[in-house]
């Protein structure tokens, strides 16, 4: 039951998987220096959404209530680690691609953000409390 809940989340954390896993040649080159270039705001958007769905997923899910009730240090964590190994994943085995501290501080900052925006749009009641 907890794994219906958990597929927009899945399927999300894949989709992110995927966008790592192009080549770095089929991507447009961006100024690193530029910490609000697109490809630096897509990081933060994705992980955004990432962990805005898993914490809304494991808020509605029925199956543990100890999820629900830690459900976004769950999401924060998930979207930290993550973000990490993603970035080391492409750094060891994407092809001209490489691991970037500052897209790692761009997913670390995009879910961080999530936890925000779930807690903006369902109170802090809701977000923190049990």
């Amino acid at each position: 039951m907890l794994l219906v809940y958990l597929l927009p989340s899945i399927a999300w954390a894949a989709f992110i998987l995927l966008l790592y896993s192009v080549p770095g040649d089929d991507i447009p080159s961006f100024d690193w220096m530029n910490l609000f270039s697109a490809d630096k705001m897509a990081h933060v958007f994705v992980f955004l959404m990432m962990v805005l769905i898993l914490q809304v997923a494991l808020k509605r899910q029925p199956s543990s209530r100890w999820a629900a009730n830690h459900a976004w240090q769950l999401a924060l964590g998930f979207g930290l680690v993550y973000g990490g190994v993603l970035e080391l994943f492409q750094g060891v085995y994407s092809t001209g691609r490489f691991s970037d501290p500052i897209d790692f501080a761009a997913n670390s900052l995009g879910s961080v953000l999530g936890i925000a925006t779930f807690t903006l749009i369902y109170g802090r009641e809701l977000a923190f409390g049990k």
